[in-house]
C-alpha cells in the first residue's frame, strides 16, 4: 500500500515540475531563520510557503511584542500535494484533514496538504499549525482548550498582500458551523473534556465556536482582560466552568449570550505592515534518494505505530539502492528497530558509522536501543550498557548539540537513581525543553525530577501548558496529578494511574 502512495504523488509530481537531470529529485528544501520547508512541489512554491511563513512568524511576533530572532531549533514543514502524502506518514489519516503537527521524542514537524481540494487556503492549514507551534515556544501557559485552538484558528486566516497583513478576517469554514443546529452549549466550548460523546459534528462546532470566542474577545478589551485573570486561575489550579465568573466578571451563561448576540456584530481587522525586504533562504533540490525515503522517514519519527509486512517490505525497497546515503541507513535502522530486529539494525548502525563516525541521529538510536536491551539485565552487565549508552550520546552530542532526542535521553537515564538528579543533570534536561518546548515528554520528566529536587513552584510553572491541551490525553492526566502534588509542596502519593479512557475527540476538519 505504502509503495501505491508514494508512487502516486511522485507520478503527480512528474507531471506538474517536468523532467529534472539523473541526481536530482522531486523535492524541494528551503531553510530560513524560523523554518525547513520540504516540498514535492515545484521550486517557487516552497520558496513562496517559506516566504509566507517568516512573514506569518513576523505577524505573530507583533501581535505578541516578541522581539525577532532565529530560531535555534527550527520547525520543519513538510508540503505534499494531496491526502495520499499525509498518509505516507500517517496511513490512517482521515479525509477530513489537511495537515497536523506533532511534537514527538525524535522530531517536531508540521505536514500540510498543498492542494485545493480541501477549499481550505493552502496558507491556512500551515498557519494554524505553526499558530500552535508558537503559542507552546514562547507563551506556554494554562490556556484552555478553547482558547488554543480558536487562537489558531483567528491568526490562520491572515491574508498577506503587498507586504502588508491583514488579521481577523472571518474563516468561512468555521463561520459555516456557527449557524449548524441549535446554539452550541457554552458549557461544551468551556470544558470540552467533560463531554462524553465527542463526535466529527462536535468537533467541527467546537473549533468554529472556539475562533468565534477569540475573535469577540479580540473586539473586546474588557473580556480580554477577563481572559488574563481566567488563564491565571486556570494556572493556579482552578476548573475551567468555576474559574469563569471570577476572572471575567459575568457567567458563562451570559457569555454565551454575548457570543450568540455578536453574531449579528462586525469584527474589527488588524493591519500590519512587512519589511519590504524577505526574508533570507537557501533553497536547493534534494537528492532523488529523498523522494521515496523522506516522508517513510518521518513516519517513523514521529510515530510509535507498528509497521506492517508490506510497508516494511516497501520501506526497505525504497532505501535499497541509495545505501550509500546516511538517510537510506538511518531509515533501514530505524525500521529494524521498530520490528524488533535489533542485530539488523546495529547492521545498519555500524554501516552508517562507516560513512560518519559520529552521526548524531545514529548515535542516539544507538544508545536507546542498548538502555532498552539493558532492562533485561542487572549488576554489573547493566551498569556496562549504562555507561556505553551515556557514551554514544556524548558523541552524539558533540555532533550536534542542538538535536534534543539526545539530551533529553541521557538526562532520563539519571531519572531512575534513589537521588534526586543533579544540577547539572536538571540543566541538560532543561536544555533539552529549551529546544523544544513543544515536547510534552520532556516537560513532564523535567517537573518531577524538580519535585523530587522539592523545587515545587518551579515544577508547577512547568505543567500549566499541559493541564488543558486539547490532544493532551493521559499527559494531562499526568500532569494535572505531578501539578497537585507540586501545589501541595509534597511528593504525589502512590503510583499514577491512567484515568478511564474517555472517548476521544474525532479529528479536526
Amino acid at each position: 500500500m505504502l509503495a501505491r502512495l508514494i508512487a502516486s504523488v511522485l507520478l503527480i509530481t512528474a507531471a506538474l515540475t517536468g523532467a529534472a537531470s539523473a541526481q536530482d529529485g522531486r523535492w524541494w528544501r528551503a531553510e530560513s531563520a524560523n523554518f525547513i520547508v520540504y516540498g514535492d512541489l515545484n521550486e517557487q512554491q516552497v520558496r513562496n510557503a517559506a516566504q509566507s511563513l517568516e512573514d506569518f512568524d513576523l505577524v505573530l511576533r507583533a501581535l505578541t511584542r516578541l522581539e525577532s530572532r532565529e530560531n535555534q531549533n527550527k520547525l520543519e514543514v513538510f508540503l505534499v500535494r494531496n491526502l495520499r502524502g499525509l498518509r505516507v506518514v500517517a496511513p490512517h489519516m482521515s479525509e477530513s484533514v489537511g495537515g497536523f503537527y506533532i511534537a514527538s521524542g525524535d522530531m517536531i514537524a508540521a505536514f500540510s496538504r498543498y492542494d485545493r481540494d480541501l477549499g481550505i487556503d493552502r496558507r491556512t492549514i500551515l498557519f494554524h499549525e505553526y499558530a500552535h507551534h508558537f503559542m507552546l515556544h514562547y507563551f506556554p501557559s494554562a490556556y484552555p482548550q478553547w482558547y488554543i485552538e480558536g487562537w489558531a484558528e483567528y491568526v490562520s486566516t491572515t491574508d498577506i498582500s503587498r507586504r502588508r497583513a491583514t488579521i481577523g478576517r472571518p474563516s468561512e469554514n468555521r463561520s459555516s458551523w456557527l449557524n449548524y443546529g441549535d446554539p452550541f452549549p457554552v458549557e461544551h466550548l468551556l470544558a470540552p473534556e467533560s463531554v462524553a460523546q465527542r463526535d466529527g459534528e462536535f468537533t467541527g462546532r467546537f473549533y468554529a465556536y472556539s475562533w468565534f470566542a477569540v475573535n469577540y474577545l479580540s473586539n473586546t478589551s474588557e473580556r480580554l482582560r477577563g481572559l488574563e485573570r481566567y488563564v491565571s486561575l486556570l494556572g493556579e489550579g482552578g476548573g475551567p466552568l468555576e474559574s469563569f465568573e471570577p476572572a471575567f466578571g459575568i457567567t458563562a451563561q451570559q457569555f454565551g449570550e454575548e457570543l450568540e448576540a455578536f453574531k449579528d456584530g462586525r469584527s474589527r481587522l488588524l493591519h500590519i505592515d512587512l519589511p519590504q525586504e524577505l526574508a533570507p533562504m537557501t533553497v536547493n533540490r534534494l537528492p532523488r534518494a529523498a523522494d521515496n525515503m523522506l516522508l517513510p522517514l518521518a513516519r517513523l519519527r514521529t510515530s510509535q505505530s507498528a509497521v506492517n509486512d508490506e510497508d516494511a517490505a516497501e520501506i526497505s525497497a525504497a532505501a535499497q539502492p541509495h545505501l550509500d546515503d546516511p538517510m537510506a541507513r538511518i531509515l533501514l535502522a530505524r525500521l529494524a528497530i521498530r520490528r524488533g530486529d535489533n542485530a539488523g539494525a546495529r547492521d545498519q548502525l555500524n554501516a552508517l558509522f562507516a560513512q560518519e563516525e559520529n552521526h548524531a541521529e545514529g548515535r542516539y538510536l544507538l544508545a536507546d536501543m542498548i538502555l532498552e536491551e539493558m532492562n533485561a539485565k542487572s549488576g554489573e552487565e547493566a551498569r556496562a550498557d549504562l555507561t556505553e549508552a551515556r557514551r554514544h550520546l556524548v558523541r552524539s552530542f558533540r555532533q550536534d548539540p542542538s538535536y534534543y532526542p539526545t539530551l533529553y535521553l541521557y538526562a532520563s537515564t539519571f531519572a531512575g537513581e534513589p537521588q534526586p538528579m543533579s544540577d547539572e543533570q536538571l540543566n541538560v534536561l532543561g536544555r533539552a525543553l529549551e529546544l523544544a518546548p513543544q515536547a510534552d515528554h520532556i516537560r513532564l520528566l523535567l517537573a518531577r525530577e524538580l519535585i523530587r529536587s522539592e523545587e515545587y513552584d518551579n515544577a508547577a510553572a512547568l505543567l500549566r501548558p499541559v493541564l488543558y491541551a486539547p490532544h493532551g490525553g493521559d499527559q494531562s492526566a499526568y500532569a494535572r496529578w505531578l501539578f497537585d502534588a507540586a501545589r501541595l509542596r509534597a511528593p504525589p502519593s502512590g503510583d499514577w494511574q491512567p484515568p478511564e479512557t474517555q472517548p476521544a475527540a474525532a479529528g479536526e476538519p
